[in-house]
């Protein structure tokens, strides 16, 4: 852990107008500085830097803070990440607990080795050839870095001739020691440099050239290098995945670099692992929601089941949007098929259905025994899940499968979701009884909001003749309303309170949207609120 008292001498080592002057154009005003803030879009100047008191305050976004501050929010990086970003770009050792002195390990000859390797690419027709055949612009190539990594014979010669450090080129992974003595750990291969999130060279993945028997490979770990938690194209990708509130995540680098150059820039891929636990720190600072697009066949929907449940067990929005199977996003790419691309994401699955699917396909469904075995297997899969996600997982296997109701595979249900259920079917029932009249257009803009939305759907669209409609209104448990409309209303009220509070603590929408969402919300709020006292007092 980095000491606190580093951390200060750090903030009194570094002039914020010097940080934040890299970043933004800053003019003189008076004793300050100013600009336009990079956190929300305006038309007129109002973020200032104030080199007295060394700190920076947005008067239209009111975001504010120290130079650490501004590198962490701008960069999107953790504490810690920004911390040390800050003291490598200003050749400062940092103290950790305990009096050790880390100065942050240099890439330095990372950055040697690829520019070198790009070097290369561009003396090499095979490796420009198979690129070329892929579908790559030079402009894609140039903007991941794409080199090539010759023999082992010229990799050793380049790290000598250029004096590099030879125990940093063993511990970063460009050279192995091995029986024989030294060779090089990328061979004949197309390499993809990898960079963190602050943009720091650590690692890379090689394609082979020739038939080796591993098509990718990639660094090992090293103290720069975790390929558990490091996303390809992340740092290239992480601005416009903030703007876009979503992530879309595929399997290869050529993926992420064929759909950057379709226009899809909020890509990014997992370096040739399942997504980890480890990766959702990266992806949950920018965005709480992601993409999955995976291959059609059977291991892409088995990633993307695994990777979808390890996202909704992290409190993350995920949808699933499979590639038919034989093609992958790079080649519709190469194809000129973006406009497919785009029609799958239109059409993705949310996560929830996803997994539910791939759960119940295994049963079959019109015996009662694989039911009751489909239900327990599902129950067993939502105890990873938040007590919501978990109770809309439920409620859809419950639709796929024919129940209303599975309170015996849902022994941790609470009392407060028994009564909000018992609710909806009973203004269901109460609409089907026909006996109070009730404006049904109410409910066109809640269907969503019921357990049963298919059930209310029927209703809506007049094709009442849903068999669970007719199990509904013939069980003597659910009770008739007395007020429908009352009731209507308060549902609406109930939904719109549960909205807003999610809204609230939702990272998708930029904080001026939001704040406009939300003054909407409570304006309708007050009028059904109004709309109910009336109806309750006549």
């Amino acid at each position: 852990m980095i000491a606190e008292s580093s951390i200060a001498a750090l903030l009194e080592t570094v002039d914020i107008v010097d940080t934040i002057d890299s970043y933004l154009i800053l003019k003189k005003s008076g004793a300050n500085f100013k600009a336009s803030c990079p956190f929300h879009d305006e038309k007129s100047a109002s973020f200032t830097v104030s080199p007295q008191k060394q700190i920076f305050k947005c008067f239209g976004c009111g975001v504010g803070g120290n130079a650490i501050k501004f590198v962490q929010d701008l960069e999107r990086l953790t504490f810690p990440e920004a911390v040390e970003k800050l003291a490598a770009d200003n050749n400062f050792t940092l103290e950790h607990e305990g009096g050790s002195r880390a100065k942050p390990i240099s890439s330095d000859v990372l950055e040697q080795y690829c520019k070198w390797c790009e070097s290369n690419l561009r003396k090499n027709n095979q490796a420009q050839e198979y690129l070329e055949s892929r579908g790559l612009t030079a402009d894609s190539i140039s903007a991941f870095e794409i080199g090539l990594s010759p023999s082992t014979q010229e990799v050793l010669e380049f790290v000598r001739s250029t004096f590099m450090d030879l125990n940093q080129c063993l511990e970063l992974d460009i050279v192995r020691e091995g029986d024989r003595g030294l060779y090089a750990t990328f061979t004949n291969r197309i390499m993809f440099p990898i960079r963190n999130a602050s943009g720091k060279l650590c690692g890379f993945s090689g394609r082979t050239l020739v038939d080796h028997k591993a098509k990718y490979l990639n660094t090992k770990d090293t103290p720069l290098f975790n390929k558990s938690s490091i996303l390809f194209g992340f740092h290239q990708a992480k601005e416009w995945i903030a703007k876009k509130s979503d992530a879309i995540l595929t399997e290869g680098q050529l993926d992420v670099v064929m759909m950057h150059q379709a226009g899809l820039t909020n890509t990014v891929a997992s370096m040739g692992t399942a997504l980890t636990k480890a990766h959702i720190p990266v992806l949950s600072r920018v965005t709480k929601r992601c993409s999955l697009m995976f291959d059609g066949d059977n291991a892409g929907a088995n990633a993307a089941f695994k990777a979808a449940t390890t996202l909704m067990q992290s409190q993350m929005d995920v949808g699933v949007a499979i590639v038919d199977e034989g093609e992958d996003p790079a080649d519709m790419v190469a194809a000129g098929n973006v406009d497919g691309i785009r029609n799958i994401l239109r059409n993705q699955t949310h996560g929830i259905e996803f997994c539910a699917n791939r759960i119940l396909v295994q049963f079959d469904l019109r015996n009662p025994f694989q039911k009751q075995s489909a239900m327990a297997e599902t129950a067993q899969y939502s105890q990873g899940l938040s007590l919501i996600v978990k109770e809309h997982f439920l409620a859809y296997v419950s639709s796929q499968i024919g129940y209303i109701e599975p309170i015996e595979y849902r022994p941790n249900i609470e009392r407060s979701r028994s009564t909000w259920e018992m609710l909806q079917l009973s203004i269901i029932k109460t609409i089907l009884d026909g006996n109070q009249k009730a404006d049904i257009s109410e409910l066109k803009e809640i269907v969503n909001c019921f357990t049963y939305k298919d059930a209310v759907q029927s209703i809506v669209d007049g094709t009442v003749s849903d068999e669970m409609i007719g199990e509904i209104y013939l069980d003597d448990t659910i009770p008739i309303l007395e007020s429908l409309e009352r009731n209507i209303l308060s549902f609406k009220m109930t939904c719109l309170k549960k909205w807003m509070d999610l809204t609230r603590v939702s990272d998708r929408l930029p904080a001026v949207q939001k704040v406009e969402k939300m003054r909407e919300a409570q304006i309708k709020l007050q009028e059904l609120e109004r709309k109910f006292k009336d109806l309750e007092y006549g």
